[in-house]
This record gives C-alpha cells, sequence and structure tokens, in this order.
C-alpha cells in the first residue's frame, strides 16, 4: 500500500507553518520539502504505470481464457473425430484386406502385403487405388483431411497459449520491477521526511517561543490535507447509470487491489464492470474490451454514467464520469476507490448505458 503512505509521508513533507500570518522560509526545510515533493511526484507515476500494466494483464488474462475456452472445444471435437477416425480406419484396413486377397493374381498375398493398419500406407499402395471404389477412396480422402485438420488446430492452439503465457509472464516481471523501484523511492523519501519533521518541529518551537514574546503576534495554523471531493449535484437522463453510479458511490473508500472486481476492493476496469454489472450491463474485466464494447461519445458530450479511458484502445485505465468533470475510478494500488477530476488526455469515451 505503498501510495497511502506515500500521502501520508508527503502531506508531512507539504506542511505549512505560520508565524504572525507569515509562511515559514527556512532554507533546509523548504529544500526537504522539494525533494519530497519531486519524490512524490516520480512515486506517483510509477503507480499509474503499475495500473496501466494491471489493465494490461486483465487484458491478457480475457485473452487466455478465450484460447483456454477454444482450447478445451477443440479437444472436444478432436476426441470425436478421433473415435470417427479410428472407426473409418477400422472398415477401410478390413475392406482392403477382402480386396487385396480377391484380386490377388500369380501369387499368394502374404501378411506382410496386407497389413493395412496404416490407412495413409495403404492408401499409397496402387494395387489398392486400382481395386477400391469411389467411396473407398472417398473415406481415405476423407481420413486425410482430418488428420490434417487437427494437426493444423493442435498447433496452433498450442502457439497460441504459449504467447499467452509468455505475455503474462512477461506483465507480471514488469509490475515487480516497477514495485520493487516504487519500493526504493519510498525508503528515500522516508528519509526525506524525516529529517524535514525534525527540522519543522524545530521550526515551530522557534515560532512557539516568538508568539509568547509581546511582539510574537498570534500564531495561525494551516491544514496538512486538502478536503477530498464531493459527488456533484448532477442527475443522470438514464436510470441504468444511475444504477450504476449510485453502485460506485457506494464503493467509495474501498481499497484498489490489482485484478478485484469487488465485494470489498477494485481494481479501476472491476469497478466499472461491477457498477454497470449492478444495473443490468455486461461488461469484461479489462478496459480495453469495456472501450470497444459500446458507442463512443465525444468529450464535449459527456453525461453521467459514461465510462471515460486512458492509453490506446483505452487499454491503460478507467473511470467512470459522474459529472461537473468528475469521475469514480479505482486509481492504483496502495489508493482506494474516490472522486477525482478528469486528468491528462484521455483516450476515448464510451456509453453503455445505451
Amino acid at each position: 500500500m505503498f501510495v497511502r503512505k506515500t500521502v501520508a509521508a508527503v502531506a508531512l513533507g507539504l506542511v505549512v507553518i505560520t508565524a504572525g500570518g507569515q509562511l515559514a522560509s527556512a532554507a533546509p526545510v523548504d529544500d526537504k520539502r522539494a525533494q519530497a515533493a519531486k519524490l512524490k511526484a516520480q512515486i506517483d507515476a510509477n503507480g499509474s504505470k503499475i495500473s496501466a500494466i494491471a489493465e494490461k494483464y486483465n487484458g491478457a488474462r480475457v485473452r487466455l481464457d478465450q484460447t483456454s475456452k477454444a482450447l478445451a472445444d477443440a479437444q472436444n471435437n478432436l476426441g470425436a473425430a478421433e473415435a470417427n477416425a479410428r472407426k473409418i480406419r477400422g472398415a477401410l484396413s478390413g475392406r482392403a484386406a477382402e480386396l487385396l486377397k480377391a484380386h490377388a493374381i500369380g501369387a499368394t498375398v502374404g501378411s506382410d502385403d496386407i497389413n493395412l493398419s496404416d490407412v495413409e500406407t495403404a492408401a499409397k499402395r496402387a494395387k489398392y487405388a486400382q481395386i477400391s471404389n469411389g467411396q473407398d477412396r472417398e473415406a481415405l480422402n476423407r481420413l486425410a483431411y482430418i488428420g490434417e485438420d487437427l494437426a493444423t488446430k493442435r498447433k496452433a492452439l498450442s502457439e497460441l497459449q504459449a504467447q499467452r503465457k509468455r505475455e503474462t509472464d512477461a506483465i507480471a516481471k514488469a509490475e515487480a520491477d516497477i514495485k520493487k523501484a516504487n519500493a526504493d523511492q519510498q525508503k528515500m523519501l522516508a528519509g526525506v521526511n524525516a529529517e524535514l519533521k525534525t527540522l519543522i518541529a524545530q521550526e515551530e518551537a522557534r515560532q512557539r517561543s516568538a508568539a509568547q514574546s509581546p511582539s510574537g503576534g498570534t500564531r495561525r495554523g494551516a491544514g496538512n490535507f486538502r478536503p477530498g471531493l464531493s459527488m456533484p449535484n448532477i442527475t443522470s437522463p438514464n436510470g441504468t447509470a444511475r444504477a450504476a453510479i449510485a453502485f460506485a458511490q457506494a464503493q467509495l473508500g474501498k481499497p484498489y487491489v490489482y485484478a478485484a472486481a469487488g465485494p470489498d476492493s477494485f481494481d479501476c476496469s472491476g469497478l466499472t464492470m461491477s457498477a454497470y454489472r449492478a444495473a443490468g450491463v455486461g461488461m469484461g474485466h479489462y478496459s480495453g474490451s469495456q472501450f470497444g464494447s459500446f458507442p463512443h461519445v465525444n468529450f464535449d458530450e459527456l453525461l453521467p454514467g459514461d465510462l471515460v479511458f486512458w492509453g490506446p484502445g483505452g487499454s491503460n485505465h478507467v473511470g467512470l464520469y459522474i459529472g461537473g468533470g468528475l469521475m469514480i475510478h479505482a486509481p492504483q494500488t496502495g489508493d482506494v476507490v474516490k472522486v477525482a477530476p478528469l486528468h491528462g488526455s484521455p483516450s476515448g469515451a464510451v456509453r453503455p448505458w445505451l
């Protein structure tokens, strides 16, 4: 939960101390505050990267599920086809032996010559090809087609499954690398804020001493935290959208957890999926698939209930627009479901409630 720790640590780094209505301007404090702010920006950027990687993993998981289903279907079809192939082989083997025996001229056909367990080998025998009828040849052709088709499908599905595993492994490694970098930065930030806390305590002691003197004036304190954003007083024009927004609002404060879709935690696409599922609209647990599943709308036409996306094809992040330039979203590891302004450069928006 590094971002939550970061917020607390950086809040300390951004403490504003006043004495007699004037900002404290001790250079060491300012320097440490600048270091803390810079590190916070780096950590927040890493948090966004991890969130984007989590959505890419969700996409890989969706594709892997599709591949697994296709593989299961193919395996079922393969079993039926192989049973059919065995049946055809058995019939053709017996038929070939009868024909070869009946048409052997001038020599006794030995057992080695009529061992037709391998139908493909039998099909190549000129004598059998000459004496077999059209129905036999059609069965042989069908066997050859079945064998080639099943081999092609098995190979393609195996390669696709291996590719999806490589993709998932690569995403997991990238996420681990970013988390490690973030942990290293968090340690640096903690050290900076420890020094800053000491400097601030010294400055506060100096100001208290000054406030007790006749000319010291009255000390006024400033709060550390910016108040949270509240829900705008805007009503969606559609009951389905209102139901989705109400669900999302009820999740405010629940933690972001990678690949989660409730009830106690969410990632970004898990939140939007669950919100619209509660409103009777189904969608996949991946921002990219949500982006491609519904009608697109222009940003100047956004209405409460629309979904807003970031990244190519909506692959990095998604939030539920609630009006007034605000959305409800699950930002990143360590953060919580919350109301936040639309930020940066969204890549698109859709309207699931049409």
